[in-house]
């Protein structure tokens, strides 16, 4: 099967040569033994990678916390973004006692007691809204009315002038987009 290479100049087609092209269904073999690597060197590779796997992840550690300090005063958002990661404690939820009321009784440690005992005492802190309509407010009239409104450009140019450029605004685009 042969293909034609054609490229554009001076947007007219000029032919360079014609090659041979394989076949689609030949175009992408597995690779053959010949290729592979034996055993014995996979498992020197797989050494030689557990050996370094430590090293290397220090090393990227201390680039990425280099690159951090380096951008503090342009990027607070990921140097907060770091120590929230760092700072955070992830345990369970402690022993419960088992009578929420009583102090001294025994407490549990298994999970099902636990949710049981939490949505026990969560429970009683939701209301249950009857069904049907849902009564509209009182007409309260307003006695008065702004009848003009002036915003200088000054008072809006002090405004401004407090926006903090590494933080996000209310309309929840970040200043970089």
């Amino acid at each position: 099967m042969s293909e034609l290479i054609v490229r554009t100049r001076d947007n007219k087609p000029n032919i360079i040569g014609i090659t041979e092209v394989k076949p689609k269904a030949n175009r992408y073999k597995p690779s053959t033994a010949e290729y592979s690597i034996p055993e014995i060197q996979k498992q020197e590779l797989n050494t030689i990678k557990s050996e370094t796997r430590p090293k290397h992840q220090s090393i990227n550690k201390k680039l990425f916390e280099k690159g951090l300090s380096e951008n503090a005063k342009r990027n607070l958002k990921a140097i907060w973004s770091y120590i929230k990661s760092k700072s955070k404690t992830r345990e369970g939820i402690g022993d419960l006692h088992v009578d929420t009321e009583d102090v001294k009784s025994e407490k549990t440690d298994d999970n099902q007691q636990k949710a049981e005992i939490l949505s026990e005492y969560f429970t009683s802190v939701f209301t249950n809204e009857p069904q049907g309509n849902i009564p509209e407010p009182k007409h309260i009239p307003l006695d008065k009315k702004i009848e003009e409104l002036n915003i200088g450009t000054d008072l809006v140019l002090k405004h401004l002038q407090k926006i903090k450029t590494d933080k996000t605004l209310p309309d929840n685009l970040h200043p970089d987009c």
